[in-house]
């Protein structure tokens, strides 16, 4: 009787503690829609409305002008076509994805499965372009370019190739990598109260390496 008291009252602890942390997040998701909410009511109402502090919240006066607006002042040959800039931006978006995910992933690959000359230098050198912001090298692109500044080109090679992606694929497939070498039975220290016995003997043998 009494395990079953303490069972049920362990259980109506955990329940108050879901329901806390229900309620936390969802005031902190609030907190971070707000802003996106205001850009949107603000899309719809005039321009004069628009900056009008908490008054913004509320949705009145909506209309859509402001997007016909668009349509209308982005209709000549003197300020561009809005058909051609939504297309560029498709272009452009799909170059960038479709090049980053067989550059980086490719580049991944061969740092985390390949064995080669001067691979644990061109990896650190990848780490430090992590920390060198799009900022310090945009001036220099800039230059290099030239030739191309009003062209797609330009917009998607420079975005192409990225440091962190191939570091975050590459750290990736180390883990997956060493995961697969693990015995059958196999769990990760802390996680279980129960842990196999090739894990206590030697864990650091199945956790990812440093590439060699």
């Amino acid at each position: 009787m009494e395990r079953t008291r303490r069972s049920s009252s362990v259980k109506r602890t955990r329940r108050w503690q879901t329901a806390l942390h229900y309620l936390i997040l969802t005031v902190v998701a609030l907190f971070f829609f707000l802003p996106v909410y205001y850009l949107i009511v603000g899309s719809f109402r005039p321009s004069s409305e628009v900056l009008s502090g908490l008054s913004g919240f509320v949705p009145t006066n909506l209309s859509f002008a402001n997007y016909a607006g668009v349509f209308d002042h982005l209709s000549s040959d003197a300020t561009g076509h809005f058909v051609q800039f939504a297309l560029v931006s498709i272009v452009v978006t799909t170059a960038v994805v479709a090049g980053s995910l067989i550059v980086n992933s490719m580049a991944a690959y061969s740092f985390a499965r390949m064995k080669w000359r001067g691979k644990k230098v061109l990896f650190l050198l990848v780490i430090i372009l992590t920390i060198i912001p799009f900022e310090a090298v945009a001036l220099p692109l800039y230059y290099m370019f030239s030739g191309q500044r009003d062209t797609v080109i330009i917009q998607a090679i420079p975005f192409i190739a990225n440091a962190f992606s191939i570091f975050s694929s590459t750290r990736s497939s180390w883990t997956s990598q060493a995961r697969s070498k693990r015995p059958r039975g196999w769990t990760e220290p802390g996680l279980s109260g129960r842990s196999s016995k090739s894990s206590s003997r030697s864990p650091s043998r199945h956790s990812p390496q440093w590439p060699s």
